[in-house]
């Protein structure tokens, strides 16, 4: 056995060699031919698809875990573009609380000012209505009242009053209180 050990080991190195230049060279396939002969085999068979059925799930667990990955990235970006707006919406709507704000109290400003306005427009009203009555009333009657009220009270009542009519109160009065009177006007 000994002397057809190295002539054997010889013959199979010699169809290695030969097998992987044909290989390399592209000629014939021999891992290819040696395997689907292996995958043919009763016994060797099933371990070889096995193997097979196992280097294809790794490599799609590999494309999988590449995708998953390439998601997590895109949802990380998603996450931060998100996080950007959540921010730049909390900014917007402080921003608008405060206009709010302002605006409210631009409201009470013009609801206070149209409060005035009515006010003094009801005073207009009433000061007008009682200039009215003292430039009707007998030249005496305006007179004798006129001179009991206040001086303030008199000039705002007399500037209403047509310059006719109050030339017959001041007529009416005492020239005392023609004079004050007419020095409260002219004040």
């Amino acid at each position: 056995m000994k002397k057809w050990t190295l002539p054997i080991l010889a013959l199979l190195v010699a169809i290695i060699i030969t097998a992987s230049v044909l290989e390399t060279t592209g000629i014939i396939h021999v891992r290819g031919l040696l395997w689907n002969k292996l995958a043919a085999s009763t016994t060797v068979g099933p371990l070889i698809q096995t193997y097979e059925l196992g280097v294809e799930n790794s490599e799609e667990l590999a494309n999988q875990h590449r995708e998953l990955g390439q998601l997590q990235q895109t949802l990380a970006q998603e996450a931060d573009l998100l996080r950007s707006e959540r921010a730049q919406l909390e900014r917007r709507k402080k921003e608008l609380e405060r206009e709010e704000g302002r605006l409210q109290q631009l409201i009470q400003a013009w609801d206070e000012r149209q409060a005035q306005d009515q006010e003094e427009k009801k005073k207009r009203e009433r000061l007008e209505r009682t200039q009215e009555l003292y430039a009707h009333m007998r030249p005496q009657d305006a007179a004798s009242i006129l001179i009991k009220m206040d001086d303030e009270l008199v000039k705002t009542i007399l500037e209403g009053v047509p310059p006719e009519q109050l030339a017959e109160i001041f007529a009416a009065l005492d020239p005392k209180q023609a004079a004050r009177l007419s020095a409260l006007l002219t004040n």
